[in-house]
């Protein structure tokens, strides 16, 4: 293959306009991290601060657009606090939010223990893995709706009370 003077200086070309590039797109990414967090201070802490300070829920811009509050709960359960929690939920008769699943590990050439494992998990002997989770929005509605009802949660459920301010 000959390659001649000028096509390796096109490809010297290409790879400086290709270093530009990444370059630029990691300091895009950098401006979009900085505006984002910048974003959240404002709608989820200064503007709220001084709604509230003011005494409003909602405000009428001279855009005709609407700046109003909303609140939202967020929770969360560690890893070392499922059986805590999770626990706590079925003895709140709340047992059925909670997600199994089963991991069933096979080695090469064992579809059919597979097939088999499909039809009696237990009867075969199999080593598997339970998994129990709850969906984060599933959790997120029970602990709120938990809330309300005047509910003392226990200390393995992590709960972020949060407000934003919404532009419409």
């Amino acid at each position: 293959m000959d390659i001649q003077q000028e096509d390796l200086s096109n490809l010297g070309q290409l790879a400086t306009m290709q270093l530009q590039c990444e370059s630029r797109i990691k300091e895009l990414e950098n401006a979009l991290a900085e505006a984002t967090e910048e974003h959240k201070r404002l709608s989820m802490e200064i503007i709220p601060e001084k709604m509230f300070e003011a005494g409003l829920s909602s405000f009428k811009l001279s855009t005709g657009e609407t700046l109003s509050i909303k609140s939202g709960i967020t929770a969360n359960i560690r890893p070392e606090n499922k059986p805590q929690a999770f626990g706590w939920f079925i003895q709140k008769g709340l047992g059925a939010i909670i997600k199994h699943q089963f991991v069933i590990e096979y080695g090469k050439g064992e579809a059919e223990k597979a097939e088999k494992a499909r039809e009696v998990l237990e009867n075969h002997a199999l080593r598997y893995k339970e998994v129990e989770s709850v969906h984060h929005q599933t959790l997120n509605k029970q602990v709120k709706e938990l809330i309300e009802e005047g509910e003392t949660l226990p200390d393995a459920i992590n709960v972020f009370e949060w407000q934003k301010t919404i532009i419409k």
